[in-house]
């Protein structure tokens, strides 16, 4: 069973972002579950999806088979500024520089919310220049994504990504990395 959470892909209403946290995903997807008569299901996750995939199976364990992950982030701020700063920026100063350049040089300390900020403009050119530079330099310089190819992923994503990461509505209960789960098999 494959979908697109709330406000992202063919999600309606499309880019929404209201009532849109790790709470109401975490529900959203229990309710599938649910509608569809799962008693328990095996859980794919990566990048953002770890952080959800666990989010879910600590609220819901007994409905969890079991998890699979790929790409974890669960959303830490180590995690966050390796991906929008130190770490990231080291390994492409040139993109990095193109992606701070739209930035006031106030902002440069946070880009993720200066991103947020001009994604969530009134002005469609300010949306389109950030989205220009999230969505086709940044973030497929960092993580391979190539999914921007698909026109209803070209402004729900890097919108979604910079709520996800600036807001901290989007935060996992970071104990998850110190629980003892009940059967661990770790593949190459």
């Amino acid at each position: 069973i494959l979908l697109d959470q709330r406000g992202c892909g063919r999600s309606t209403p499309s880019n929404c972002l209201v009532n849109n946290n790790t709470t109401a995903l975490v529900s959203d997807l229990d309710a599938l579950r649910r509608h569809l008569g799962i008693q328990q299901w095996l859980m794919l996750g990566g990048s953002w999806g770890v952080a959800l995939t666990l989010a879910y199976a600590q609220q819901h364990p007994a409905d969890v088979l079991g998890i699979v992950l790929r790409g974890v982030c669960l959303m830490r701020p180590s995690e966050i500024q390796w991906m929008y700063g130190v770490g990231a920026a080291a390994l492409k100063p040139l993109a990095w520089e193109r992606f701070i350049g739209l930035l006031e040089p106030y902002e440069r300390a946070n880009p993720v919310l200066g991103y947020y900020k001009r994604l969530l403009s009134r002005e469609a050119a300010v949306r389109q220049e950030a989205v220009s530079i999230q969505a086709y330099q940044w973030v497929p310089m960092w993580s391979g994504t190539s999914f921007f190819c698909f026109a209803a992923f070209v402004f729900a994503v890097p919108r979604s990504t910079a709520s996800y990461t600036g807001s901290r509505r989007f935060c996992v209960d970071q104990s998850v990395l110190t629980r003892p789960w009940v059967s661990c098999h770790l593949l190459p």
